[in-house]
């Protein structure tokens, strides 16, 4: 159960690429003049995309418990879809900020 909510976000992302490139090319066609909000959407795009490969590259259980407390899940229901001791997530969610903020580059507080 939790493997599928940890994905959800990048696979939504994937679908709403696929539908977001078509709209991209009905607007670039018919609107030369929105060529900003294009360039935003691309933006936002590679940024998302940076954001699931990071979380790729960290191990389970830490990836799913940074993200399940992102997606607002307490640390006791963290550990019971994951069948974790409960004191033991806020050592793997303040472990994947550090690795996550490692890669990304920014300093572990400000990291989701």
């Amino acid at each position: 159960m939790a493997h599928s909510r940890c994905h959800k976000p990048c696979q939504k992302r994937n679908e709403l690429e696929d539908k977001g490139e078509h709209a991209e090319a009905n607007l670039r066609q018919t609107n030369t003049g929105s060529r900003r909000s294009i360039e935003v959407a691309f933006d936002e795009r590679q940024g998302a995309n940076g954001i699931c490969r990071i979380l790729a590259m960290i191990k389970e259980p830490k990836k799913s418990c940074l993200i399940l407390t992102q997606q607002g899940l307490t640390y006791r229901e963290i550990a019971e879809s994951l069948s974790l001791n409960a004191s033991s997530v806020g050592t793997y969610i303040a472990r994947a900020r550090r690795e996550f903020a490692e890669v990304y580059g920014k300093s572990p507080e400000r990291v989701l």
